[in-house]
This record gives structure tokens, sequence and C-alpha cells, in this order.
């Protein structure tokens, strides 16, 4: 049991090291696939968070926004669009 707990907090702790570092790159606009992977990586840490049991609401609503800013960036780059840069707390408030 305590063996879960340390993973459990080492993963949630390297998922937020991870978002804050791309969401901070994404409002700088430096935005590219590296920044896109790094949102899709925390989006998958937040899936395996799960399974250790259900995501408070921060965390829930952190991991919907790093899959929707990782779709929205490898889309536009696919299609030769700029990014539309938004932060978290733009988002929150829609």
């Amino acid at each position: 049991m305590k063996l879960s707990i340390n993973i459990q907090a080492h993963l949630e702790e390297y998922g937020n090291k991870i978002f804050a570092f791309a969401n901070t790159k994404e409002q700088k606009g430096e935005v590219d696939t590296k920044i896109a992977q790094m949102f899709h990586l925390v989006g998958c840490l937040l899936d395996v968070l799960q399974l250790f049991g259900e995501l408070d609401g921060d965390m829930a609503a952190t991991k919907k926004y790093a899959k929707w800013k990782a779709t929205q960036i490898f889309q536009s780059i696919k299609s030769g669009t700029p990014t539309r840069m938004n932060s978290l707390e733009n988002k929150e408030q829609e």
C-alpha cells in the first residue's frame, strides 16, 4: 500500500512539472510538436493515476485540458494554421 502511494505521488508531481513547463511555453507562444507531446504525456500520466482511484477536480480538469491542448496543437501543425494560445485559466472561465 505504501509503495502505491509513493508511486501515485511521484506520478502526480512529475505530471504537474511537465504540465507547468508545457503550459508556460504555450503561453509564451513557443508551441511546437514537442510541446504537444508534453501535453499528451500529461494526459497519459493522469490516465495512469486514475488506476489508483478517482482524480480530484483539479487533476481531472488538468487531464481534460492537456488532452484537448495536445489535440489542438497537433491539428494546427498538421493543417499549417497558427495555434490559438489559451491558458488554463481562460479555458476554465468558458
